[in-house]
């Protein structure tokens, strides 16, 4: 286990043994046949609760010492979810909120958020587009051996390029153990026809969503939603490229079906949005070390 997950499991068992998490240990499943990360591979990588009455739900990436970006559907209670009876669509009961008082381990300890910023379009379909959320932090965060918060890629992405996802949880489907490591995962960007299988909203790589073949029934669980997708750099820290959202294709097996799909929210087609909501310049969010 690496120095900075070491620190985000005493945490989690300083929260368990004192009732923060109350009930069981159980955990949704989430990256099935990852590998452990190496040491300082993902270091903007941090996991959070959506319910203090429960244990990790969703991942995310750290992109300055007071932002977290997420995927929309984590900020989500289930009870703010409603039907509209017109257009038969999911739709969301809230929007924003300031009061958003939740509890989030990253690699500098456990931090509480004070307020979220969903994407005003999320889900307004009911096929979760612009599935993206920022996470204001109670306190600035740093990342320790002078790690690097996510720079966001903001190159084109095609079909058979291969990326990396990470996420935590068990490591084979119907698992309750919790790893005790993070976990990565290598996928390959799926042709369009493949993606369209599931959602019509899907253009290309380069739209606001990504796409990748599950293969073997190996890959992504519901629990990673939120997570990161990023593009390994010699030399260099990775850089993001898109956020988990829909781990199962749409259909009722979320835990990497049989040839369903994973659906990342691309990353760098939200620029402006995470620059106006933040306040930072886009030239700060960006991966600027690299020929794209």
């Amino acid at each position: 286990m690496t120095r900075q997950w070491t620190i985000l499991w005493y945490a989690c068992a300083i929260l368990c043994i004192t009732g923060t998490y109350v009930e069981s240990l159980v955990l949704r499943p989430r990256i099935i046949g990852g590998t452990d990360a190496a040491e300082g591979e993902v270091p903007f990588y941090s996991a959070w609760s959506d319910n203090p009455q429960q244990n990790l739900q969703c991942g995310g990436s750290l992109i300055s010492e007071e932002w977290f970006l997420t995927a929309g559907m984590c900020t989500r209670d289930r009870s703010q979810v409603n039907r509209d009876e017109k257009s038969n669509q999911t739709v969301s009961a809230e929007r924003d909120s300031d009061s958003f008082s939740r509890i989030l381990l990253t690699p500098d300890g456990v931090v509480n958020t004070t307020g979220f910023v969903l994407h005003k379009d999320f889900n307004v379909t009911g096929q979760l587009e612009n599935d993206i959320a920022l996470v204001r932090l109670e306190r600035k965060v740093k990342l320790p051996n002078n790690g690097q918060f996510a720079k966001i890629y903001s190159g084109e992405v095609h079909v058979n390029d291969m990326l990396r996802m990470a996420g935590m949880g068990g490591t084979y489907k119907g698992s309750k153990e919790r790893s005790s490591t993070l976990k990565t995962f290598p996928i390959t960007i799926a042709e369009p026809a493949h993606c369209r299988k599931f959602t019509s909203i899907y253009d290309d790589a380069n739209g606001s969503r990504m796409c990748a073949a599950i293969i073997d029934e190996r890959g992504a669980c519901d629990g990673d939603t939120g997570g990161p997708l990023y593009k390994e750099v010699t030399d260099s820290s990775p850089v993001l490229v898109g956020i988990t959202s829909i781990t199962g294709g749409f259909g009722p097996d979320n835990c990497a079906p049989k040839d369903g799909a994973v659906y990342f929210t691309h990353a760098s087609h939200y620029l402006d949005w995470i620059s106006q909501t933040t306040g930072i310049p886009k030239d700060q969010l960006v991966d600027n070390s690299q020929e794209n």
